[in-house]
């Protein structure tokens, strides 16, 4: 499977997500559960890089890739009554997160796979983190600030 492939499998996935929880749309939780569940795919003859990089983003996250899953789906409404939809749409967000998806391949050079998804999610997740509505960063928001438990 090359990137073309799997980025495939991610969307299926994401799509069979959307519907189990009752959305009309991809949202990024989907996404982002869809790319945890590939991740955990074993390369077809070892010959399958985008699976493998998937596997190492999530690695190097120190994300262990069914455990976060699961999280993931506690968060989400149980099967509901809403409609199932005609066809497969991406949410506003979802859409932006494949467009910076593609900024951070460009800029790598590289075509855009699974793990430039993963990034770019996690890019999105901090850049909501760190701003205030207006998008700018928030006072105090240095992570020098922060207090740190001791237990951790």
């Amino acid at each position: 499977m090359g990137n073309g492939e799997v980025s495939n499998k991610v969307l299926k996935v994401a799509a069979a997500e959307m519907t189990t929880s009752g959305f009309v749309e991809i949202a990024p939780i989907h996404l982002l559960i869809a790319l945890s569940r590939v991740s955990e795919e074993q390369p077809s003859n070892g010959a399958d890089a985008s699976v493998a990089a998937l596997r190492q983003e999530f690695e190097s996250l120190g994300i262990e890739p069914r455990r976060f899953r699961r999280r993931l789906r506690a968060l989400l409404p149980k099967q509901s009554n809403a409609p199932q939809p005609g066809a497969i749409h991406r949410s506003e967000n979802t859409k932006q997160i494949y467009l910076l998806a593609e900024a951070l391949a460009q800029a790598s050079g590289e075509e855009r796979s699974p793990s430039h998804l993963l990034r770019a999610m996690f890019v999105s997740l901090a850049d909501v983190l760190g701003s205030d509505e207006s998008g700018h960063p928030e006072a105090g928001s240095d992570p020098a600030d922060d207090e740190i438990p001791k237990e951790l």
